[in-house]
């Protein structure tokens, strides 16, 4: 039932995905929330819900693999950061950005591993569930935050207006979110 329960759940999610391979534009999207949102809503289902209970999920199994990910996607910020510095350039600038980078990228390492990656999930009806999608913004806004910073220094940006505009506002709210997952995870 475990078996059959999920692969139907990713059969119909994978085939809304295809699907949308072949449809214009508009219909793609709607597609595209069809499918993850069927994915995303499975486990808070009835019949998600009762398997869980048949068979619980191994939390300390879930945890290292949720921390091996977190490890790869902080250490792909940390490499998207020095990779981003110019080995040429002089400047002390864009070295000093870079190490407030990489501090920033420290001090998430720091409190997603001191706090989130060992701490035991309370008994509550949905605290797997929400400890589990509560990794998803935390990884997305982990990932974004670091070229961000770097973007935020190219010359690029500060030739397209809209892009030097968007780029300081979104590293604040990126930090929030990322602060704001650290908390919830805290709270569970």
């Amino acid at each position: 039932a475990y078996a059959r329960y999920w692969g139907s759940s990713f059969a119909l999610a994978a085939g809304a995905l295809a699907v949308s391979a072949a449809v214009p534009a508009p219909w793609t999207w709607g597609l595209w929330a069809v499918g993850m949102g069927w994915v995303l809503t499975a486990p808070l289902r009835r019949t998600g819900r009762a398997l869980a209970l048949d068979a619980p999920p191994d939390e300390e199994h879930i945890s290292e693999r949720y921390g091996l990910l977190t490890l790869i996607v902080i250490g792909e910020s940390f490499v998207k950061v020095v990779t981003g510095l110019d080995p040429e350039g002089g400047a002390l600038g864009p070295v000093v950005q870079a190490s407030l980078a990489l501090l920033i990228t420290c001090s998430i390492w720091w409190i997603y591993f001191d706090d989130v990656a060992g701490s035991r999930l309370r008994e509550q009806a949905l605290a797997p569930v929400f400890w589990l999608y509560g990794h998803l913004p935390l990884q997305l806004c982990d990932a974004r935050l670091q070229p961000l910073i770097v973007a935020s220094r190219r010359d690029v940006v500060s030739s397209n207006r809209l892009a030097a505009n968007a780029v300081p506002s979104s590293c604040p709210i990126t930090a929030a979110i990322i602060n704001t997952a650290a908390y919830m995870f805290r709270s569970l």
